[in-house]
Order: C-alpha cells, then sequence, then structure tokens
C-alpha cells in the first residue's frame, strides 16, 4: 500500500516537473520548437499505430473470408467429383 501512495506521488511529481519544464520552455524558442515537434511526432504516432491496428484487422477479415471461399469451394466440388465416379461406374 505505501508503495503505491510513493509511486503515485512520484507520478505527480514527474507530472510537475513536466509542466514547469514546459513552461520555462516559453523562454527558450529553441527548446519550445522541440516540444512542439515532438508532439507532433506522437501525434503521429498515434495515428500510425491506429492505421496498422486497422490494417491487421482487414487482413483478418480477408483471411477469414479466403478459408470461407476455400470450404465452400472444397464442399462444391466434392458433390461433383463423386457424381462423375457413380457415372464412370
Amino acid at each position: 500500500m505505501a508503495l503505491r501512495h510513493e509511486k503515485r506521488v512520484l507520478q505527480k511529481s514527474e507530472i510537475n516537473l513536466g509542466r514547469e519544464g514546459c513552461s520555462q520552455a516559453v523562454n527558450f524558442p529553441e527548446v519550445r520548437n522541440e516540444i512542439v515537434a515532438l508532439k507532433k511526432l506522437e501525434q503521429e504516432q498515434k495515428e500510425v499505430a491506429l492505421r496498422i491496428a486497422q490494417i491487421e484487422e482487414s487482413i483478418r477479415k480477408i483471411e477469414l473470408q479466403r478459408a470461407q471461399n476455400a470450404k465452400e469451394q472444397n464442399e462444391a466440388l466434392v458433390p461433383r467429383s463423386r457424381l462423375s465416379r457413380q457415372i464412370k461406374s
């Protein structure tokens, strides 16, 4: 329990330190520009991760559809081959 509390206190301190750093960065244009660039990069990474997840989901759906199509084709071919064997007999 005490460890959780200490972790939370540490997190709050880190957040406050980050906020203080950002407010001080206003005084240094190059630092401010770096912060803006990092925020843009983080946003782009989120967008890329979302797009990757969408593509993976689409691939999964396509694979399922292919498997279903293959199964249906196989089922359609099996009765024909049985019929041709019966005709030859």
